[in-house]
């Protein structure tokens, strides 16, 4: 039973027991408005709800969930809710502890550290919550001298502590150089690091490579290179550390995409994410350079299929994930057509067929089948290709999708096809359900 302040932090309150809970019930909700009103849990929390509501006959208690957005954008309505959450019964709060600290947001602009004090107390109060830090994110990192006291102390205990549980390091709205990714080195190695809307030099960039850990991953998202007199040539190490790269919203720098593609050059790559990056674009020199190592590669753009690799850049590619619109289908069936790959295994394409002719659509997929036969690729394992369709659409029952499967089973390839009628939204979400 819950405690007068426990209570009193909890307006709303889960009963998933009657015997150990309280009868204080918000009206309950059918569960399929979870997926819309805990968009924002940790996938492992929608789960245990949904497995909650099926105890309680299919209904689940309304939760009264903050709209934040990604993590990066959590706040401490997040923070308090999922508290909340905890204070349910003992099983919940084992279950919800390792996520409720697993992302730990500090803001490194001195006129906020008011905000965060708190948060910054609740650390301090409670040295094993930074035993489940998973996750840093620093807002507005790089812009000053020096990290506030507090936020600095608590980061450093964090990523500095031995064993050290911190595995990714995000910066959002900050500035990289060669002396602040000196700061916020840790004492081991990152799985991957992330760079959201920041200003960074090539130098630190470099800087912050080598804390990235064996098969790492690095996300540039939004960023710009300040025009600082780092371009001296970089010492490429004769034994290059193997790590996969994401870029996203990166049009702004395709005008200096030589300096850009000069990160990339001290590195193996072994695998490429590109998300809407328009008129990204490599001489044909740097794509076969920095491809012929990558094993993986996604892309995604809004209007036509253009990467910035031939297929034949990429003579090791065993993964190939896509996402197409229909403007892309037939830019995707030359890019195909251009060269052949006796490694690539796998295949995904989410494509978005709103308002396509049934007929049009399994046409163009019949020479691109054509194009993934087994004279081409004879080593693919598998094909998954996901088609997104309005909820009236008669996609579903297009019966030539049995001579596509056809066409594309080879021996013992697997084929999954599916149709998503859903709506336009089901296509945001979904679409990187790989």
């Amino acid at each position: 039973m819950l405690t007068p302040a426990e209570k009193s932090m909890s307006p709303v309150v889960l009963s998933c027991d009657d015997t150990t809970h309280s009868k204080e019930v918000a009206p309950p909700v059918r569960t399929k408005n979870i997926s819309a009103t805990g968009r924002h849990f940790p996938y492992e929390l929608q789960e245990l709800i949904v497995k909650c509501a099926v105890k309680q006959n299919g209904q689940s208690p309304w939760l009264d969930l903050p709209h934040t957005g990604c993590t990066v954008n959590a706040g401490k309505g997040y923070l308090r809710m999922l508290l909340r959450l905890a204070l349910v019964c003992t099983d919940w709060r084992v279950l919800v502890l390792p996520h409720l600290f697993a992302v730990a947001v500090l803001d490194c602009d001195p006129p906020t550290l008011s905000i965060d004090a708190s948060y910054i107390q609740l650390f301090s109060a409670h040295p094993k919550y930074k035993d489940m830090v998973r996750t840093v994110v620093l807002r507005t990192f790089g812009y000053h001298p020096r990290m506030p006291k507090g936020v600095s102390t608590l980061y450093n205990s964090i990523a500095r502590q031995s064993p050290c549980p911190m595995e990714n390091l995000v910066l959002v709205k900050g500035g990289l150089t060669d002396a602040s990714a000196r700061r916020v080195k840790g004492s081991t190695l990152l799985r991957s690091v992330a760079l959201v809307e920041c200003c960074l030099t090539r130098k630190g960039i470099w800087t912050l490579l080598p804390q990235l850990a064996e098969g790492g991953k690095l996300v540039l998202d939004d960023i710009l290179f300040w025009p600082l007199a780092d371009s001296r040539p970089q010492v490429i190490s004769a034994d290059p550390q193997a790590i996969t790269i994401a870029l996203r919203n990166l049009s702004t720098i395709t005008s200096r995409g030589d300096p850009f593609m000069e990160i990339l050059r001290g590195v193996l790559l072994k695998g490429m994410t590109i998300l809407n990056c328009p008129g990204l674009s490599l001489s044909r020199a740097t794509a076969r350079e920095i491809g012929c190592n990558m094993e993986f590669f996604a892309y995604e753009n809004d209007g036509a299929y253009d990467p910035p690799f031939e297929l034949e850049d990429l003579p090791v590619l065993q993964k190939l994930h896509v996402v197409l619109n229909a403007a892309g289908l037939e830019e995707f069936y030359d890019w195909l057509l251009a060269g052949d790959s006796s490694t690539l295994l796998d295949v995904v394409v989410n494509i978005a067929a709103f308002g396509m002719d049934p007929r049009d659509l399994v046409a163009k997929w019949s020479g691109i089948a054509d194009a993934l036969a087994p004279c081409y690729f004879g080593n693919l394992e598998r094909v998954r290709i996901r088609f997104f369709a309005g909820p009236g659409s008669c996609l579903r029952r297009a019966s030539a999708f049995t001579q596509l499967r056809g066409k594309l089973h080879a021996g013992s390839r697997i084929v999954e096809i599916d149709v998503v009628a859903e709506g336009g939204g089901a296509f945001t979400e979904k679409r990187w359900a790989f």
